[in-house]
């Protein structure tokens, strides 16, 4: 615990693997980098402050320890009694091409939010279609997620044959039919109830 205030015109660590910085005073970056790492459990590093958090630029560089991402999950980086500012930008490191993530700022804390992009793999009418489906789970559950997982870690090539075989387009060249068995796809995708595996 660090009995003042906090101040980051370098880089901040919590530390090699997921850990917690506490500070009883402020915590204010100044245009510092701030080096942050995420897990499958939904955990994440975290700067903690009795104080406000004042946060002048800077970026968040962002590491995964391990897959699957949690999607929609918030991962808290920083509580504190007060955020002020905001960081210039966030870098992910080594992610899926396939992911967006994103900084979401509240009066009392940040979080790092990972979504997929899987609409950026999408070539045909089919793919988007279904990609569009797929991107529009919020909050998926353990069973989305693990499906969206293994569609965001393939190459390119491999996830437009998977949009392709979802969307049914192997089966039939009327796109009525495939937009019939794609809806057909997500009616169970959205349902926590049936196995998608």
């Amino acid at each position: 615990v660090i009995g003042g205030n906090l101040l980051n015109q370098g880089t901040v660590s919590p530390g090699l693997s997921i850990g917690t910085i506490t500070a009883e005073g402020d915590f204010t970056n100044n245009k510092g980098i701030y080096d942050v790492e995420i897990n499958s459990k939904g955990m994440s590093d975290l700067i903690k402050v009795g104080g406000k958090a004042v946060l002048n630029g800077g970026e968040v560089h962002l590491t995964s320890e391990d897959q699957p991402y949690l999607f929609y999950h918030p991962y808290t980086i920083i509580q504190a009694s007060q955020v002020k500012g905001k960081f210039s930008r966030i870098q992910a490191k080594d992610f899926s091409p396939f992911v967006i993530t994103k900084l979401e700022y509240h009066p009392k804390e940040v979080d790092i939010i990972v979504k997929q992009n899987i609409s950026k793999a999408a070539n045909t009418h089919n793919q988007h279609n279904v990609a569009r489906e797929l991107d529009g789970i919020h909050h998926p559950t353990k069973e989305q997620n693990y499906i969206l997982n293994e569609i965001v870690r393939l190459p390119l090539s491999e996830v437009r044959d998977a949009l392709d075989s979802l969307s049914g387009y192997q089966h039939t060249d009327d796109l009525w039919v495939g937009q019939i068995v794609a809806s057909q796809f997500m009616r169970r995708m959205y349902d926590p109830l049936k196995s998608l595996v």
